[in-house]
Formats: structure tokens, sequence, C-alpha cells
């Protein structure tokens, strides 16, 4: 009530609002979202396909979705985009959309992005498609498959989070360190809290506060580097899977090359990322200058504007 006029997600109402062509925003693109009757009746199957879907987005697209996010799969009617090269993969990529679906706005939750360091440094790792099992249909959860523990994905964040150099490196500059768990893993919580790093673990992160408040982070693959990377702070690369994350998550390696398009240091090792991160400690957490040119030219937008622009487009198409 407080926000305005409300119904509830995947009720009657809003299953009726669907096939009378309601124009569906969301930055899930989950079939549940914008086809709620999927699986239930083929007397409807012509209106399952409606364009009037606008994909938000969550994040980048850096890698190739194009095996889940094509025309033929989707039928998106619009699709935002943030960045020139995330724009051109999807115009020109596998997708089959047009420039009247594809739109490059910038993300209307960039608006929002505020800076206000606290000598924090932010661990912000994605998760592994092949450490879990799909979601579960009553719980949405996904559950972690055996062996978990000695996956290098755990084994890697173990060192990380025990190393005691570092530890005693964070006193001597007094700063603090969290580790943000992907929602998606959100099940290995009791794992990362018995190594006893004296590390504050978080798998229900207020994202905006996290990137308002930390002043630098060090992830893998993960598209938050794109929204850290806005607020001009630097970013540190950890990827000593690299090989076998893309051969084993849900999708491909695309444009994106983190050597000459990422916003940070590139490293393929712990022990690498620790003396990148003591180095940039040592000198205040500056962004290399370097880097800061990569963000100009990657961002055609910054935060500002981008709620705007996205409701100009909605309306120019629908």
């Amino acid at each position: 009530k407080k926000i305005g006029r409300v119904i509830p997600f995947g009720g009657l109402r809003y299953k009726l609002l669907y096939l009378s062509g309601a124009t569906m925003i969301s930055s899930q693109a989950e079939d549940v979202i914008f086809r709620p009757l999927k699986g239930n009746t083929a007397a409807v199957a012509d209106l399952m396909y409606h364009k009037n879907f606008v994909f938000l987005q969550h994040g980048i697209t850096k890698d190739d979705l194009s095996g889940w996010l094509n025309r033929y799969n989707k039928n998106i009617g619009m699709f935002v985009c943030a960045t020139r090269l995330e724009y051109d993969s999807i115009l020109n990529g596998a997708y089959g959309y047009s420039p009247e679906n594809v739109r490059l706005t910038g993300f209307p939750r960039h608006d929002l992005l505020k800076n206000s360091p606290q000598r924090m440094i932010t661990v912000m790792f994605t998760w592994r498609y092949d450490l879990v099992e799909l979601p579960d249909k009553k719980t949405g959860l996904r559950y972690l498959k055996e062996g978990f523990e000695t996956s290098d994905y755990y084994q890697m964040m173990a060192v990380l989070l025990t190393d005691t150099r570092l530890k005693q490196f964070l006193e001597e500059y007094k700063y603090k360190m969290r580790f943000v768990l992907h929602p998606c893993m959100e099940q290995a919580m009791p794992y990362f809290e018995k190594l006893r790093g004296g590390y504050e673990v978080i798998t229900k992160a207020d994202y905006q506060e996290i990137f308002k408040t930390s002043d630098l982070i060090i992830t893998d693959y993960s598209s938050v580097a794109f929204d850290f990377a806005l607020l001009r702070k630097p970013i540190i690369y950890c990827q000593p899977d690299k090989e076998m994350f893309f051969k084993n998550h849900m999708y491909g390696q695309g444009y994106y090359d983190y050597q000459r398009d990422g916003f940070g240091e590139v490293t393929y090792t712990v022990g690498d990322c620790l003396n990148v991160l003591y180095q940039s400690v040592k000198n205040g957490c500056r962004l290399d200058e370097k880097y800061r040119q990569r963000i100009d030219r990657t961002f055609p937008y910054g935060n500002e504007g981008n709620s705007q622009r996205v409701c100009d487009a909605i309306h120019s198409i629908f």
C-alpha cells in the first residue's frame, strides 16, 4: 500500500493482466515472470509469446547468453543495455533482436549509486553452476552438490579468508574485510562460517550499500564489477579457475576480455591477488588512471538519468 497499486505476484489478476497484453517490466527473464501460464494450457499458447516484456537485466551481459535470451526462446520486447560493448554484442550476436528491441539507456539502479567508503575491502565472487543443484521447486533454493568442501572454489576462498598475513596487513592499515556470498550459493554459508577467518560473511546483501561503503572489491567473473566501476574505485579480479569456470558454468565466455576490457588487475593465483591488494591499500585504494580511462570509454552514461531514459524508451515502443 505504501508503494501504490500493487497486485500479488503470480496471482489471478497477474495472470489476467498478462493475458490482456500488459507490459511486463522485470530484471529477471525466467519464464515464471512473464509467462505465468506456461505449461498449464495450450488454449492460450498464442498469447504466451507477446512482445510486451521489458528486460531490465540484473547485471551487464558480458558473456554469451544467446542460448537462453535469444528471440526464439524469450521474444524480449525491449532489452536494456548499459555499455556500448554490451549493446553491440546483443544486437550483432546470435540473439536475433533488432535496434528497436535493444536500447542503450543505462540501468535504472545506477541512479542510486552513492560513494562513501568506510575503509572496507569486499570480496564478491559469483556462483558456480557445477556445485549446486537446480532450484528446489518448493523453496527456490539451490542446494549444494556432494563434494563442495573439496572443490577448487571453496579451497580458493578458504586460502584467501584464512591468510594470516592478510589479516595482519589489514589490521596494520586499519582496513576491514567482508565476504559477500552469491545468493545461489546461500546454502554454503555454514562452510564459510566455520573457516573462522574473523571476517563478516553476508548472504542477503544490500548491494547499493556494499558498493557505497567499499573502498575496493575483489571479484572473479561477477558483473558487480560494472556497478562498482561506475563509482571509480579499484577492482581486483581473482581467477585461478578461469578455464574450468567457463567450461562448467551455464554460459560461455563472450566478447568481454578481462585483460583488455576489465577495470582492474587480473590475477590467476590467490597469492598474486593478495600482492595486488597490498599495493593498492598502500596507495590509498586509488584507481589507476588506465582503468579510469577504460571505465570512461565503457559507459556512455553515468549514474544519473538512467531511469528517465528507460521510461522514455518504454513509452516509445509500447
